[in-house]
């Protein structure tokens, strides 16, 4: 039997059959041993649309994060944050692990009744999300202590040249939201990662609402790294990462069979444009 520890009082559960511990394993591509390694599950410390009520957060070994995500339970979210994860694989952009399961249940030890905190996650199609080692992890905001500060790159041209990448990932897949929490740096792997992609390029009734506000809300976001210093070089390094990552989705057109008819012809009529000539407008 496989203890794990549920909630904020530190309750003990057990996970009669250990598949939360397989599950998890995959996720991290790590074997987790029942007997030794602890798992605690817990409500996320941030606030989100899915945190209040349809994202959990493991805590495997204590440094090593794995988010349970219901996309606030719409199909349509789900199937695009699930499609995105492949797309980062396929496409050869920064990934982490992304497996879809249906239903989720801890066991009481005594009442064989799911555990307190998972209660509605029975029959519910869930995302674990790989975060990695979240104290590791700084975001673009202006949080104090997890806001990422020029001082935590090694190399602000490389940063830029892969968030040139990003823009042009997510611009072409458009993946609304670019908030600046929703893109994450790794400081010890210097890894820059977009996160957060359920939210699509249609409206309810499919039709394209455009992706202005995501190449504004990203250059936004890049802004404040940017100085009299070091303009050109980065300007250029965005732009050279803009055009690398467009040519990365036009170049393997045929990865976009992930997607519906209307986001792939989307796509395809975006790519139609010159990724140079766009890029030289975007970053002037």
């Amino acid at each position: 039997m496989s203890q794990i520890v549920v909630g904020d009082k530190l309750e003990k559960f057990l996970d009669v059959d250990d598949k939360f511990y397989r599950q998890i394993s995959y996720c991290i591509g790590k074997s987790l041993d029942p007997k030794k390694d602890n798992i605690v599950i817990t409500k996320p410390p941030w606030s989100s649309r899915s945190a209040a009520a349809h994202m959990l957060l493991c805590i495997v070994k204590e440094n090593r994060y794995v988010a349970l995500k219901r996309c606030v339970d719409n199909p349509e979210y789900i199937r695009r944050e699930f499609a995105i994860a492949v797309a980062k694989t396929q496409f050869g952009f920064p990934s982490y692990n992304v497996i879809k399961i249906d239903g989720l249940i801890l066991q009481h030890p005594t009442t064989g009744a799911n555990c307190d905190l998972l209660k509605g996650w029975e029959h519910q199609t869930i995302l674990l999300i790989d975060f990695g080692d979240f104290n590791k992890v700084k975001n673009l905001t202006d949080d104090p202590d997890r806001g990422l500060k020029l001082s935590d790159m090694i190399d602000i041209n490389k940063f830029c040249f892969v968030y040139g990448q990003w823009m042009a990932f997510n611009y072409l897949l458009g993946i609304r939201d670019r908030n600046s929490g929703n893109f994450v740096f790794f400081t010890d792997k210097q890894e820059l990662h977009s996160v957060d992609n359920e939210e699509g390029p249609l409206d309810s009734n499919g039709n394209d609402i455009g992706g202005d506000d995501i190449i504004q809300s990203s250059k936004q976001n890049i802004q404040k790294f940017i100085n009299d210093n070091n303009s050109s070089t980065c300007m250029s390094s965005l732009r050279l990462g803009f055009v690398d990552g467009w040519n990365k989705i036009k170049n393997f057109q045929e990865f976009l069979i992930m997607f519906n008819p209307k986001e792939i012809e989307r796509t395809k009529r975006l790519l139609e444009q010159n990724a140079i000539v766009l890029a030289k407008e975007i970053f002037q």
